[in-house]
C-alpha cells in the first residue's frame, strides 16, 4: 500500500531517539538530520513537532495521542543506548495503528543482525561474503553453511559488530590474516570480550566500495544514483575500509582519504545495472518501505558482494542518501516530503 499526499496543515510528529541528543559525533548527527527534516517539512507548510523516545513505549503512546499526530517521521535509530533495540518504536506504532515512515519492523529485524541478513540473501539469490560467527556454546558457524569447511581458506577476514551501525568498533585492526578457523574464532571472541557485544567475522572483499540509495515515490521505487567510496587516498598496506575515523572523524587522514564520489559507473553499465539489480532485489527480499540503502563491495574480477542492508539510514544534509537525492536532482525538501508521502499504517506483526 503506498503512502499519501501531504496537504498543508497536515501533523508530522518526528520521533528520535530521546539518548542519542547530546552523545558522540556519530549520534549527535541525530539532531542534524532532526533539523533538517523539520525545516524542510514546515517549509512546505506541514504542522511539525518533534518527539524524543526512550524505553518508556507507554510514554510515547501517550504523547502521540495528545499531539493527534497524523503521520509519524521515523527517525528513530536506538534506543535505550542500543541499536539492537531500534525494532521496538516501530513494533509498538504497528500495534498502534500509527502511519509511520520507513520500513516495518520485521524488515529492520531481518536487516539488523547482520548474519541473519545473510541468510534472508542467501535465500533469495543475492551475493554475500562469506561469514562466521559464534553459536550459542562459543564454537565458529559458518553463513551460509554450505560455505563451512573443515578449516577455513587463509586469507584476510575483517570484524566487525553484528548489530551495531556506524562503524562502530572498525578500525584498521579489525582487518586481519586469518589461517585456521580456531584464529578466526579465537579474534572474534576478543572482539566481544573487549567491546560487550556481539561480533562476527566476513571474509574480506579487496576491492571497491559501492552505496545504493533508493527511495519510494508514487510511481515507484526510484534508484538514486550510485555512490563509490574513493580509497584512492589511502596510503599503501592500509585496509580499504570505511572505518569509524573515516565516517566520524573530519580532522583524520582516513575521513579526508574516502570522500564520496559519483559517476564513476559511467563506463561500466554492466556493473551498475547489477548494482541496481540486486538492490531492488533486496528491497523485495527485505520488505522495505520507505526508504533504504544497500552496501556493497566490489571484487577484481567485478563480481558485487552485499554487505548490509540498511533499512534505517541517516537522513542528515551530509549522509549518503541526502548526496544521493541531491545528485538525482532532487532538493532535499523533495526527498524528505518523498519519505513524509511515503508513510502507511501496519498491522502488527
Amino acid at each position: 500500500m503506498r503512502g499519501r499526499r501531504l496537504t498543508a496543515g497536515a501533523r508530522v510528529t518526528l520521533a528520535y531517539d530521546a539518548d542519542a541528543l547530546g552523545g558522540d559525533v556519530s549520534a549527535r548527527d541525530v539532531a542534524d538530520q532532526l533539523d533538517a527534516v523539520e525545516q524542510a517539512l514546515k517549509a512546505a507548510g506541514l504542522a511539525v513537532s518533534r518527539l524524543g523516545v526512550d524505553l518508556d513505549l507507554a510514554a510515547a503512546k501517550r504523547e502521540l495521542a495528545g499531539t493527534n499526530a497524523g503521520v509519524v517521521f521515523n527517525l528513530v535509530e536506538s534506543l535505550g543506548g542500543s541499536d539492537r533495540l531500534q525494532t521496538l518504536f516501530p513494533m509498538a506504532l504497528e500495534d498502534w495503528g500509527v502511519p509511520f515512515t520507513g520500513s516495518g519492523s520485521l524488515s529492520m529485524l531481518l536487516s539488523n543482525d547482520k548474519l541473519l541478513a545473510k541468510r534472508v540473501m542467501s535465500a533469495n539469490g543475492l551475493p554475500s561474503a562469506e561469514a562466521c560467527g559464534l553459536d550459542r556454546a562459543g564454537r565458529p558457524a559458518f553463513h551460509p553453511a554450505e560455505a563451512a569447511p573443515p578449516e577455513i581458506r587463509p586469507g584476510r577476514w575483517i570484524v566487525k559488530p553484528l548489530e551495531s551501525h556506524a562503524s562502530r568498533y572498525i578500525d584498521d585492526a579489525a582487518v586481519r590474516f586469518c589461517d585456521s578457523t580456531p584464529e578466526l574464532a579465537d579474534r572474534i571472541r576478543r572482539a566481544e570480550d573487549g567491546h560487550g557485544a556481539r561480533f562476527f567475522a566476513e571474509r574480506f572483499i579487496d576491492g571497491r566500495e559501492f552505496n545504493i540509495s533508493m527511495v519510494e515515490t508514487e510511481d515507484g521505487v526510484a534508484v538514486l544514483p550510485p555512490a563509490e567510496i574513493a580509497f584512492a587516498g589511502l596510503p599503501a598496506g592500509k585496509p580499504r575500509i570505511v572505518g569509524y575515523a573515516a565516517k566520524w572523524d573530519e580532522t583524520s587522514a582516513e575521513y579526508a582519504a574516502t570522500p564520496r564520489a559519483f559517476d564513476t559507473l559511467s563506463g561500466d553499465p554492466r556493473l551498475g545495472g547489477e548494482l541496481r539489480r540486486l538492490s531492488l532485489g533486496a528491497w523485495d527480499a527485505f520488505g522495505l518501505s520507505g526508504y533504504a540503502r544497500v552496501d556493497f563491495r566490489v571484487d577484481g574480477k567485478n563480481r558485487p558482494f552485499m554487505l548490509e542492508v540498511n533499512a534505517n539510514p541517516c537522513l542528515s544534509p551530509g549522509a549518503g542518501l541526502a548526496a544521493a537525492a541531491e545528485r538525482h536532482g532532487w532538493t532535499r525538501r523533495e526527498l524528505y516530503l518523498h519519505i513524509a508521502a511515503s508513510a502507511k499504517p501496519r498491522q502488527s506483526r
